[in-house]
């Protein structure tokens, strides 16, 4: 029962929303009507405020990170932290105060991969963000369709999961996996439009 517990706090944990929050208090607007409605660090960055989208984006690691470091030493181990990660993930991408409907959980899955892999995070991390200024600088676009965020988003998590198969630690790997999982869920009808766009 006290495991369960801790994999319920954290799914409320991870329902908790800064860009939701900091763009009301900012601006007296909901965040989800802008662009294309996704209640995350990206949206707030573009449509609001670039340091205020930062800000989101530092708030969404710190709320994997922080529950990860803290149940770690309340006694969770092993393949019960990387449980407890994913459902801060699953509280994220699938609120409950916000009808299930939250954001991609990028920046909450990077806070949860520096906790368990601090180093190739880093790195990965940094790679992301040269390849990002790179495409745009070079106004390059995406690839089958997708944007260039969304196209650094993916090669940073094909990067990772070939980094955790030959380097990772099985918890790291378990996480990984399941968080994969939540965010691949959370984007499957952007996932099936560009498909059927490309049948088209």
């Amino acid at each position: 029962m006290k495991v369960l517990l801790y994999f319920i706090i954290a799914y409320l944990i991870g329902s908790l929303n800064p860009a939701i929050f900091i763009t009301a208090i900012t601006k007296g607007e909901d965040i989800r009507r802008y662009s294309d409605g996704n209640p995350g660090a990206t949206n707030v960055y573009l449509n609001v405020n670039r340091s205020f989208g930062i800000l989101v984006g530092v708030i969404d690691a710190l709320k994997s990170f922080i529950p990860l470091y803290v149940a770690q030493k309340s006694g969770l181990e092993g393949f019960q932290l990387a449980l407890f990660g994913a459902c801060i993930i699953i509280g994220h991408d699938f609120p409950v105060f916000y009808g299930f409907k939250g954001g991609t959980g990028i920046s909450a899955t990077i806070g949860g991969l520096f906790f368990f892999e601090p180093q190739m995070t880093v790195i990965i991390l940094i790679l992301c963000l040269i390849s990002l200024k790179l495409l745009l600088y070079t106004k390059k676009g995406g690839i089958l369709g997708f944007s260039p965020l969304e196209t650094v988003e993916s090669v940073g998590f094909i990067l990772v999961i070939l980094y955790l198969l030959k380097f990772g630690s099985s918890f790291s790997k378990s996480y990984m996996l399941l968080v994969t999982g939540v965010v691949v869920l959370r984007r499957i009808e952007r996932v099936f439009n560009l498909f059927s766009e490309k049948r088209a």
